[in-house]
């Protein structure tokens, strides 16, 4: 049976406006819907979600278009120079679009369980970098404070490697409306050595925004990680993720 692909070639195509769109957080928020980029991540995401979120599919012209013909969703084809635009990760593969999956409110009285995140990042990769790293740790709460950038961003959904379709996020409130810190350990240049820290097995990690770190009035236990005198800081990303580990070598997966 021919498959019917819908061809779209100029760029004040609604339908090409809408995509264009979904490079930005905004744009996602408004319409409902994000795209998800490289052969790989998509193929997890179809194997894992199926295609009931799955709204369609855009080639390029003169790409290989059997790659996911069997998902059997809408197919639309674009000249080479728009698709570069939609193609902001170069990916050089079919693109997908799938709706934007909706994010649970964190409920701040309940007690954590295990270790839980509490991210503000605003730069997609780091956040996307951070779900990767807590997903694969075992991570039991990733809380996305109001100050945090879109999960669902193309460049965070690329750094969490597809990660931020399964991890257990939740949305929370602004860093500087955070109460009730009980069983709250943040980063902090002037903590505890993370070496010597003794984790209390059902915490929360609180990490800071970059550059800013955490609000100087915030009351929690405070851990610093030890790093020569010549070098200022550590990528927050690469903090969070030694401290994330320094739990785990206390209380295994």
């Amino acid at each position: 049976m021919t498959r019917d692909f819908k061809s779209i070639t100029s760029t004040q195509n609604p339908i090409y406006k809408d995509w264009l769109k979904l490079h930005k957080s905004i744009g996602i928020e408004k319409l409902g819907k994000l795209f998800v980029m490289g052969e790989k991540i998509i193929r997890d995401y179809l194997d894992t979600h199926g295609t009931k979120n799955a709204l369609e599919f855009v080639y390029s012209e003169g790409m290989a278009v059997d790659t996911f013909s069997k998902y059997k969703l809408p197919e639309f084809v674009v000249p080479p120079v728009l698709f570069k635009e939609l193609d902001i990760l170069n990916t050089h593969s079919p693109l997908l679009t799938i709706a934007k999956p909706e994010i649970p409110i964190w409920d701040s009285h309940a007690a954590p369980s295990e270790i839980e995140i509490l991210l503000p990042f605003q730069d997609p990769n780091n956040v996307g970098a951070v779900i990767r790293t807590g997903t694969a740790l075992g991570v039991r709460k990733i809380i996305l404070l109001k100050e945090a950038a879109l999960p669902f961003h193309p460049r965070s959904i690329r750094a969490s490697a597809g990660a931020v379709f399964q991890a257990p996020l939740f949305l929370g409130p602004s860093i500087q409306e955070l109460e009730h810190l009980e069983n709250t350990v943040s980063l902090d240049m002037k903590g505890e050595r993370l070496d010597k820290f003794r984790w209390s097995q059902h915490t929360r990690l609180l990490i800071g925004e970059e550059g800013k770190g955490i609000p100087a009035y915030l009351q929690t236990q405070k851990v610093t990680i030890p790093i020569d005198s010549k070098c200022e800081s550590l990528n927050a990303t690469i903090a969070a993720s030694l401290a994330i580990y320094s739990y785990r070598l206390k209380f295994p997966i």
